[in-house]
C-alpha cells in the first residue's frame, strides 16, 4: 500500500513542552487508528526533529518549516527569544515561523495555519510581564486581521480534544481533495465515453497531440473501466496543456510517482516529459516527486535545464531549480549570447525578484560561484535588507576561501556580521600553522560560533590572547568561547579564583521576572555545565590530601570535589568509589544531610534523590571510563537497576568489554526520553549518537540482521546505516533494504537510500526499487525519489549528492 507522508509544523516557545509531547502522542495514535489505513501518513515537524548545525538554529528550523503543509501555533505565556542578532527582522522564533508560513500561505495557499492559545491566569493578567504582553498583542493582531480563527484552552486534556479534532480535520481535508480529484476526472471521462458517438481525433496539422497521446486518448474512449495510471496519463496531458495566463499548474504528488512508476509502459511525448521536470522541480524541496529519470532520460544537458528553470516560472520553481543547481554542483549553463553567466546572475539577483530567491541565489554563489562573481555580489553586501547582506557577505566568503585562505580571513575580519558555516571554518583553520597571528587576532570579532572557537583555541593554543581579548571572549553566548576567556584569565593574573572563573562561566538571565524565576529554560545550563568540567580539572590539579580535605568540605550541593578524586586518584580511591556505586549512594547522600551546618533549610527528599543520581551517572561515567572488565557487572547491574541516562562512555566501555545483551541494553536505553530530549540536538549530542552506533555496530558485529531488529532510536539508528561497512551492508539482501525503506522514520529511509547508492551497483538498486513496488506492503515517496537518483543519474554525481546528503 503506498502511503503519502502528511507533514505538520508544530511552533511553539518553550514552555509548552507537555502539550508538546501529548500532540506527538495524538499524532501516532491518528496514524494507527485511521490514517495508515487511508494511505497516509501525519508528520509532526518541530525544532526537536531538526538537524543540528553550529549555524542559526532557526535556519534549519525553517527548512522544515517549508517543507509542511500544515502549520499549527501554539502560545501561553512565554514569545520567545530573538532568532538572531542585532537588526533581525522578528523578536522570537515563533514569529519567524509564523510569519514565513503566513507570507507562504498568500503566495500559495499552503500552509494551513492553526492557532491554540493556552489561558494565561488571572494573576498574570494582572500583572503581565514583556513576555505575556507580547503574546497577548498578538492574539489582538489576530482578531483584528480577520484572517485566521484560534481556540483557547486551559488543562491539558482540553488541550488534547483540541490538537485532536485538528489532525482529525487535516486528514478529513486530504481525503475529501483526493476524492473530488478521482470524481472530476471519471466524471470527464464519462462525459466523452456516453455521447453515444466517437469524435474523430485523427491527427492533423493543427493537432495539439502528438500520435501517442492521440492512441492513448482513444483508448480511453474505448474501455469502460480505467486503471490509476491512465487517470494519471490524463491529468499529465491535460496539464501539460499550458499557456501564459492560465493558474500555474503542476502534477499531483500521487500522479507523478504513478507515471513514474510506469514509465516503462509509456510513450510520452516532449511536452509531458517536460512537464514532469517541471512538476519535480516545483515539488523538489519535498523530495517526493521524481525527477532524476526525467531529467537525465529526455534532456540532452540537464544541467541547461536546469540553469533556464532559474529564469523562468514562479518563484518556488526557480528557488528549487537553483537548490537543484547546488546540490549537483552544476556550473551555470550559458544559455545564449544573451544570457550569459553574468546576465544570468544578474536576474537572480535583481530587485524585483523576491528575497527567498535571491538567499537561493547567494547560496548557490557561496559553494558553485567563481572569482569573476564577486563585483556583483559585493554590491549587496551592505543591503538595507539584513538577511540579504549576510548571504551575499557569505557568498564572499565562499568563493574567496576556494583560492586564498588569507583573503577570505582579511575578508572577514572587515565584517563582524559574516555569518561562516560550520565546513567553511573548519577549512578556513584546517592548516592553522600557515596563518599569521594578527590575522588571526582581527577575525576576534566575528560571532559565528564554530569559526570563532576556532580562532580562539588557536590563538590560546600560541598564548597570544591579551586580557582584552579575554574580556571580548567573555561576553560571547557560547560556553565554550567564555571557557577560552577563562583559561586566558588564568594564564594573565597571579590570583584567578573559581568565583571569578563561574562570573564568567555562568551568565545570569537578563529582565529576570517571578514567571522566568521558576523556569529552568532561564537557567544557563551550557555555562554550569562547563563550569563543573573546569571546577574539577582545577581540583585534579591538586595534592591527594588536600582534595580529600576539599570532598569532606564539599556542600552536598556540589559533588566536583569527589569527582575529581576519584578521576585523578582511581586506583588508590576505586575501593571506595565502588562501595559508593554499589550503595548507589545512599549511605554518602545522608552523611551529607546530617552534617548540614542549616538544618533549618535541609533539601527535601526529592531533591536529594535527583542529587544523588546526579551522582551516580557521573561515577558511573568515571568507572567506564577508567575501568576494565571487572567492573562490567557492577556497570549492567547499575544501568538495569537505576534511572542512567545513556552516555557515550558508557556504551564505548560496554562495547570494549561486554557481549550481545549489552547491544541490547544499549538499544532500551536509546529509546529513553532523558537521552534525546532537549531542543535542537548539539554537536555534541550528534557526536554522542554517532559514538554510541559504533559501539552497537561492535557488539552486534557477528549478529547485524538481529541488531537492526532492535527498537532503537532512529538518530542512533540512521548513523549505525552510515557508519555499517560496504561488505556488510551488500550481506543484507534486498528484500531486508526494502523493509529498512519503509521504516516509518524518514531519516533512516534517508539513510538507507544513499548508504544503498553509495554501496549497491545500478542494477542491484533496479531490482531493489522493483521489489519496493511490488505487493501491498506500504512505500514511502520519498525513498523511490532517492532510489531513482543512484539508478537514473551518472554514478559519479549520485555517490556525490549521497556524501553531501549524509
Amino acid at each position: 500500500m503506498e502511503r503519502r507522508v502528511l507533514k505538520v509544523f508544530l511552533g511553539s516557545p518553550g514552555d509548552l513542552q507537555k502539550e508538546r509531547e501529548r500532540a506527538r502522542s495524538i499524532v501516532e495514535e491518528e496514524n494507527k487508528n485511521h490514517a495508515y489505513n487511508h494511505g497516509y501518513q501525519i508528520e509532526l515537524v518541530g525544532w526537536e526533529d531538526t538537524v543540528a548545525q553550529a549555524r542559526r538554529a532557526q535556519a534549519t528550523i525553517n527548512r522544515e518549516l517549508d517543507q509542511c503543509e500544515y502549520f499549527i501555533g501554539m502560545m501561553w505565556q512565554k514569545w520567545g527569544t530573538a532568532p538572531g542578532g542585532e537588526g533581525h527582522p522578528y523578536t522570537s522564533g515563533f514569529e519567524e515561523e509564523f510569519r514565513r508560513s503566513m507570507d507562504r500561505k498568500r503566495a500559495t495557499e499552503k500552509p494551513e495555519i492553526a492557532l491554540l492559545f493556552k489561558k494565561p491566569t488571572e494573576e498574570l493578567l494582572a500583572d503581565p510581564g514583556p513576555e505575556i504582553t507580547k503574546v497577548l498583542k498578538f492574539k489582538k493582531e489576530i482578531v483584528d486581521a480577520k484572517e485566521l480563527t484560534f481556540q483557547e484552552f486551559d488543562k491539558l486534556d482540553e488541550f488534547a480534544t483540541k490538537f485532536r479534532a485538528i489532525i482529525s480535520l487535516i486528514l478529513n481535508m486530504q481525503l475529501d481533495a483526493s476524492k473530488a480529484e478521482d470524481i472530476v476526472s471519471e466524471e470527464s471521462i464519462k462525459e466523452t465515453s456516453n455521447d453515444g458517438s466517437q469524435k474523430d481525433i485523427a491527427p492533423s496539422t493543427t493537432s495539439l497531440f502528438d500520435p501517442s497521446s492521440i492512441h492513448f486518448i482513444e483508448s480511453l474512449f474505448e474501455n469502460s473501466e480505467i486503471d490509476a495510471t491512465s487517470i494519471a496519463r490524463f491529468r499529465l496531458i491535460a496539464n501539460s496543456m499550458h499557456k501564459s495566463g492560465n493558474d500555474d499548474i503542476s502534477l499531483g504528488v500521487h500522479d507523478s510517482n504513478l507515471i513514474y512508476r510506469n514509465k516503462d509502459a509509456i510513450t510520452l511525448e516532449s511536452r509531458e516529459t517536460k512537464f514532469l521536470i517541471k512538476t519535480g522541480v516545483s515539488n523538489f524541496q519535498s523530495e517526493v516527486v521524481p525527477i532524476w529519470y526525467w531529467l537525465f532520460s529526455t534532456t540532452e544537458s540537464p544541467q541547461y535545464e536546469i540553469t533556464f528553470r532559474t529564469l523562468y516560472g514562479s518563484n518556488r520553481h526557480r528557488e528549487n531549480a537553483l537548490k537543484i543547481l547546488r546540490l549537483c554542483s552544476w556550473d551555470i549553463a550559458d544559455i545564449s549570447e544573451l544570457f550569459t553567466r553574468k546576465s544570468i546572475i544578474e536576474i537572480w539577483l535583481n530587485n524585483n525578484t523576491s528575497n527567498d530567491l535571491r538567499l537561493a541565489a547567494f547560496s548557490y554563489l557561496q559553494e558553485c560561484g567563481r572569482e569573476e562573481d564577486l563585483p556583483q555580489i559585493s554590491s549587496f553586501h551592505d543591503s538595507s535588507e539584513t538577511n540579504i547582506s549576510i548571504a551575499a557577505v557569505s557568498a564572499t566568503i565562499g568563493i574567496l576561501s576556494k583560492f586564498s585562505i588569507s583573503e577570505a580571513l582579511e575578508f572577514i575580519a572587515t565584517r563582524e556580521d559574516a555569518d561562516i558555516s560550520p565546513a567553511i571554518a573548519q577549512k578556513l583553520l584546517s592548516k592553522p600553522s600557515m596563518i599569521e597571528t594578527t590575522l588571526l587576532k582581527n577575525c576576534l570579532s566575528n560571532q559565528s560560533t564554530e569559526f570563532l572557537i576556532l580562532v580562539a583555541k588557536e590563538l590560546n593554543k600560541r598564548e597570544k590572547l591579551s586580557l582584552d581579548d579575554a574580556k571580548l571572549l567573555g561576553e560571547s553566548g557560547n560556553a565554550q568561547v567564555r571557557l577560552i576567556s577563562t583559561q586566558t584569565f588564568q594564564r594573565h593574573r597571579d590570583e584567578f579564583s573559581l568565583s571569578d572563573a563561574k562570573k564568567i562561566l555562568v551568565k545570569p538571565t537578563k529582565n529576570r521576572t517571578l514567571i522566568s524565576w521558576f523556569s529552568t529554560t532561564s537557567i544557563d545550563h551550557d555555562g554550569e555545565a562547563v563550569y563543573d568540567s573546569y571546577e574539577i580539572a582545577v581540583f585534579c590539579e591538586l595534592p591527594v590530601e588536600e582534595l580529600r580535605q576539599k570532598v569532606k568540605s564539599a556542600s552536598i550541593y556540589n559533588s566536583n570535589a569527589l569527582k575529581a578524586y576519584y578521576t585523578r586518584y582511581f586506583s588508590s580511591a576505586r575501593s571506595e568509589m565502588i562501595n559508593n556505586l554499589e550503595d548507589k549512594f545512599v549511605s554518602y547522600f545522608e552523611d551529607k544531610r546530617e552534617k548540614i551546618s542549616e538544618p533549618n533549610v535541609p533539601p527535601t527528599d526529592s531533591l536529594t534523590n535527583f542529587l544523588r543520581l546526579s551522582m551516580l551517572k557521573s561515577v558511573l561515567d568515571i568507572l567506564c571510563e577508567k575501568g576494565g572488565v571487572k567492573d562490567l557487572q557492577l556497570a549492567r547491574n547499575l544501568i538495569d537497576e537505576s534511572e542512567i541516562q545513556l552516555s557515550n562512555t558508557i556504551a564505548s566501555f560496554l562495547a570494549k568489554h561486554g557481549s550481545w545483551e549489552d547491544a541490547e541494553r544499549i538499544a532500551k536505553l536509546t529509546n529513553d526520553a532523558s537521552f534525546s530530549g532537549g531542543l535542537l540536538p548539539s554537536p555534541n549530542k550528534m557526536n554522542d549518537y554517532k559514538e554510541i552506533a559504533t559501539a552497537l555496530l561492535k557488539l552486534g558485529g557477528e549478529r547485524i540482521a538481529d541488531l537492526f531488529a532492535l527498537d532503537i532510536s532512529s538518530s542512533v539508528k540512521k548513523w549505525m546505516i552510515h557508519l555499517l561497512s560496504k561488505p556488510k551492508f551488500i550481506s543484507f539482501d534486498d528484500k531486508q533494504i526494502c523493509q529498512m525503506l519503509r521504516n516509518e522514520s524518514e531519516y533512516i529511509r534517508q539513510a538507507v537510500a544513499f548508504k544503498s547508492i553509495l554501496c549497491l551497483t545500478k542494477s542491484r538498486l533496479e531490482k531493489i526499487l522493483y521489489l519496493y513496488y511490488k505487493g501491498e506492503d506500504s512505500h514511502y515517496y520519498n525513498a523511490i525519489f532517492w532510489l531513482d537518483l543512484g539508478i537514473s543519474t551518472p554514478s559519479k554525481l549520485a555517490k556525490s549528492i549521497a556524501r553531501s546528503k549524509i
